[in-house]
């Protein structure tokens, strides 16, 4: 729900001594005189505190005060994927390491899991600015739920889906009904921007990757990175399917194809190596 709230960073007057920052969201004053967009607001805010997973920011407190909503979540010290990958391009490297790129991709498929399986929510909008990434390599996913009515036409009346809509599935574009492997797909895109360096959409404007989407012309991957690597090519095109059959049925059942990869190629991987690599990115957070 990026753009139809306002985030603070904040303390917590009554948590123990010693405790970090959270982050506190409230809905646009102009959104609360909405009261389904508050009662749907607070339905998310529900499903999203019963998210306990490590690939997921803990939902800390919700409610209402004084007819304003709110939430509370942990503070996550780090950047999001955006800003990782930015940071990245300033160093040098066009593109992330394909085991850094595919064990950040794990780690999405494991927080999406028990969010499509146990609580039945999908996430909607993973844009980059959705994961983030901690100084210590970990990788957790917020804003869970855009996919919901009330809040996707608050953001249309708002006029927020400008620059988002690459990051969409054809199937959300046409405004169909959506499952899990709507966030399957666009997994995919962010994974090909990850190991491409760009997105595979060559066009300008927002009519002209709307059509491209929706007719599954998308750029292969080998035309960006002629380096990629044959298996993660064919684990993009499956994600990146334009029929929802033709992907991969679950964020299970793709990051256990990224799993697979992974440990085929690089078997020495492990946590602490993203968290050096993050370390060589942000050398004053080590």
């Amino acid at each position: 729900m990026s753009g139809l709230t306002m985030l603070h960073r904040a303390l917590d007057p009554e948590a123990p001594a010693g405790s970090g920052p959270v982050v506190l969201k409230r809905l646009l004053p102009e959104l609360s005189m909405d009261r389904a967009v508050v009662e749907e607001f607070l339905d998310l805010a529900s499903l999203s505190a019963c998210l306990q997973h490590p690939n997921v920011v803990r939902v800390l407190d919700f409610g209402e005060v004084e007819g304003k909503p709110f939430l509370v979540r942990e503070w996550v010290e780090g950047k999001d994927l955006g800003q990782v990958q930015h940071m990245s391009q300033r160093q040098g490297l066009p593109t992330l390491p394909e085991p850094i790129a595919v064990s950040i991709g794990i780690d999405i498929c494991q927080g999406l899991q028990p969010a499509h399986q146990q609580v039945g929510l999908l996430h909607g909008e993973l844009i980059p600015s959705n994961v983030l990434m901690g100084y210590g390599g970990e990788v957790k996913l917020i804003e869970f739920g855009f996919n919901r009515w009330t809040l996707r036409e608050a953001w249309s009346k708002a006029r927020m889906f400008s620059g988002k809509l690459m990051y969409f599935a054809p199937e959300q574009l046409l405004k169909e009904p959506v499952d899990g492997r709507a966030d399957v797909y666009v997994l995919g895109l962010l994974l090909y921007k990850l190991l491409c360096g760009t997105l595979p959409m060559k066009c300008d404007s927002e009519f002209e990757i709307f059509n491209q989407v929706l007719e599954g012309q998308l750029v292969p991957a080998r035309q960006h990175n002629p380096f990629l690597d044959t298996d993660l090519v064919r684990i993009l095109e499956r994600a990146l399917a334009r029929s929802v059959d033709d992907r991969y049925p679950s964020a299970e059942a793709m990051g256990q194809a990224l799993a697979d990869w992974l440990k085929a190629d690089t078997p020495e991987f492990s946590a602490d190596t993203r968290k050096q690599w993050m370390a060589s990115l942000y050398p004053e957070r080590a």
